[in-house]
């Protein structure tokens, strides 16, 4: 040991044991010391381990279908078709990774450089150069997110005003209300329907065109009056009925998801029940990734209702998963860390019902990764670290040291037992380094590999003063199980 105080955390933090299943009849349980399992740890089914490092990558990009014009937009169709061809719904891309680098930033960084050559061609008048600048973008629409499928279908619209091309019109303003989301959503439909409504709009359709401009904004405007409404509780207006069919015929999801959440928040206080059955039809209309912030605003709402029912597990659930939609906000390094006040709270109420561990295995199962919290982030502890506060942040990262052992018991053979002396360095800044196993052999070992990758993502308290020293002895045991 250096220079600092060594402790021992308290055997009950690293102690808990999974029993984990191992094939016909076998078990594994991960104790420390002398300490009994922890109850949490006789689920029948184990985590999936922790992959080493190099395995923890973002997943590749995200598909989205490409937009094609509507049935209700077709210039030589007055009259509105019955069906609409929409795009199916997506979901947004799930990140597991601590560190690394965006599965879409190098497509976005092409499509930089390929919207300024758009600009620059449509700027100086050179329609072919755009028109190939603008193939060029959208055969990478599969990569980029809704502000970058805004900027091709506002470049598209300009090039069809330009060339007065009415269809193409049509299209890419299609393309432009179906991409506008998160942010800014109705300022967005603005632009896009002023494209028909432009004085470059062709002549021989700009009646038409002008109609349907008019006709989509008054449904937009019904919805904003049913937000004002819902958030004070009132009825919805009349127009909202002709508002849905509108949406529905073109496609529209996002625009129905707020119609529904609007529709949930009026009825809240009045018909709880009815106003939860609102909001899940609200966070399950549209999966887009430009429908996040309507998705998470439904969750959110619904949480209280949950809770209100006593319906733990389904609090827990929406929880998380609000918890997720924001992180996706986030810039990628910040979404490991973006754990919610809410969700510590519905785990908590999860884990006395159903057994300490149960809302991580809920987690995992449900966002195929986890989510911590950073207590780097703070004010200072002051001089070194109390035991308590060591005990704290262990038992919150230590279901990522439990996927290593799991990992581990499957290189043993029944009946064995191997027991470990883990020694780490927490710095003052928080973070975790000098891992080490007190057996050479062990210490190069995937074991270690694994043990090594899950503390990069530790973070404790700041501190002041000498580097504190923790250890922790530990034994992975394999025992046959008496049928």
């Amino acid at each position: 040991m250096s220079a600092s105080w060594p402790f021992f955390l308290h055997p009950r933090t690293f102690a808990r044991v999974v029993a984990l299943a191992l094939g016909l009849g076998a078990c594994v349980a991960l104790a420390a010391s002398s300490t009994p399992p922890g109850d949490e740890l006789e689920e029948p089914e184990p985590p999936k381990p922790l992959h080493r490092e190099t395995q923890v990558q973002p997943p590749g990009p995200e598909v989205k279908p490409d937009l094609s014009i509507l049935d209700a937009w077709e210039p030589d169709e007055p009259n509105v078709g019955a069906a609409a061809v929409t795009p199916p719904p997506t979901k947004a891309p799930q990140w597991t990774a601590p560190v690394g680098m965006d599965p879409r930033s190098e497509a976005r960084k092409s499509f930089v450089k390929v919207a300024s050559r758009v600009d620059s061609a449509l700027a100086q008048k050179r329609w072919n150069d755009a028109r190939v600048a603008l193939d060029q973008a959208s055969a990478m629409k599969s990569a980029l997110g809704p502000h970058e499928l805004q900027r091709i279908a506002s470049s598209e619209a300009r090039l069809g005003l330009a060339l007065e091309d009415e269809r193409a019109i049509l299209r890419a303003t299609v393309a432009w209300l179906h991409a506008c989301g998160p942010d800014a959503v109705d300022a967005c439909r603005r632009r896009a329907l002023a494209t028909l409504t432009s004085r470059q709009y062709p002549a021989s359709g700009s009646a038409r065109a002008k109609k349907r401009a008019e006709g989509t904004l008054k449904s937009d405007a019904c919805v904003q009056s049913a937000e004002l409404a819902g958030a004070h509780g009132q009825e919805m207006p009349e127009c909202v009925e002709a508002a849905v069919v509108a949406y529905k015929r073109v496609g529209d999801r996002l625009m129905s998801a707020r119609i529904h959440l609007a529709r949930g928040q009026a009825l809240r206080a009045k018909n709880p029940n009815e106003a939860l059955v609102q909001f899940k039809v609200a966070a399950r209309a549209c999966e887009e990734e430009r429908c996040e912030e309507v998705r998470r605003r439904a969750l959110q709402s619904a949480l209280p209702l949950y809770a209100q029912n006593k319906d733990v597990r389904a609090a827990a659930h929406v929880a998380l998963q609000s918890m997720e939609l924001a992180a996706s906000r986030l810039p990628l390094p910040q979404r490991l860390y973006a754990r919610t006040r809410e969700a510590d709270e519905q785990c908590t109420a999860l884990d006395q019902e159903d057994g300490a561990g149960s809302c991580r295995k809920l987690e995992k199962s449900l966002l195929g990764h986890y989510t911590f919290r950073d207590f780097s982030r703070g004010q200072t502890s002051g001089q070194g670290l109390t035991p308590e506060v060591v005990q704290k942040v262990n038992a919150h990262y230590g279901v990522l040291i439990e996927e290593c052992l799991a990992s581990e018991k499957k290189h043993q053979e029944a009946p064995e037992s191997e027991a470990y002396l883990l020694r780490w360095v927490v710095r003052n800044d928080g973070h975790v380094e000098q891992m080490h196993l007190d057996r050479l052999d062990k210490d190069q070992s995937p074991l270690a590999d694994c043990l090594r990758g899950a503390f990069t993502v530790w973070r404790y308290p700041r501190y002041k003063g000498e580097l504190q020293h923790v250890q922790q002895s530990f034994m992975v045991r394999v025992a046959t199980r008496t049928p």
